[in-house]
């Protein structure tokens, strides 16, 4: 990737801020109203993974998302997961955990090529017919915004115990949208 191209893919949010807006808010995965986005023709489920579905570097997912990964499933929402995680093993136990494919997003969320492999899994679905779900404005949403998703933040994020890094760049995401 240029330098050209870096430049426009992270200074466009600051130009063009609806970027940075969800589609739609939650407080939790588990708190999603799945009908109401059955019903706009939502057909798949995009997950991010730490601060989404399971705490930051954890290997427990919480029992209320279970449930509603589980209700996501008899609905007939396909679903998969993209992380910025670059540890293989860690992505082998968390498909373990949720039987669903985690797919490690290589260049980083929120590149457009980092969601190439969920696409291609949920093919021939199109990018209208997906939902992006995350804790982060940078990466989740303007992601899901660049390859054409609906977006749904959770947020103020499902868990406060993230680490600081990422406590500190949600604190920045705040203020510049």
């Amino acid at each position: 990737m240029s330098l050209v191209e870096l430049v426009n893919l992270y200074a466009a949010p600051l130009i063009h801020p609806e970027l940075w807006k969800p589609n739609d808010t939650y407080h939790s995965v588990a708190g999603i109203y799945l009908e109401n986005l059955w019903s706009m023709g939502i057909r798949a489920l995009i997950f991010d993974v730490d601060g989404t579905l399971m705490p930051y570097h954890s290997y427990v997912v919480p029992k209320e998302i279970t449930k509603k990964l589980r209700q996501a499933d008899e609905l007939g929402f396909r679903m998969c997961a993209v992380t910025n995680t670059s540890s293989t093993e860690r992505v082998n136990s968390l498909e373990a955990i949720f039987s669903m494919n985690v797919f490690m997003a290589n260049p980083g969320k929120p590149h457009t090529n980092s969601f190439t492999p969920a696409l291609d899994f949920l093919h021939p679905l199109e990018p209208f017919q997906i939902a992006v779900v995350g804790d982060r404005k940078w990466t989740d949403i303007y992601g899901g915004k660049l390859i054409g998703a609906y977006t749904i933040l959770i947020s103020p994020g499902e868990y406060t115990q993230d680490p600081i890094h990422i406590r500190a760049i949600k604190l920045v995401e705040g203020i510049i949208s």
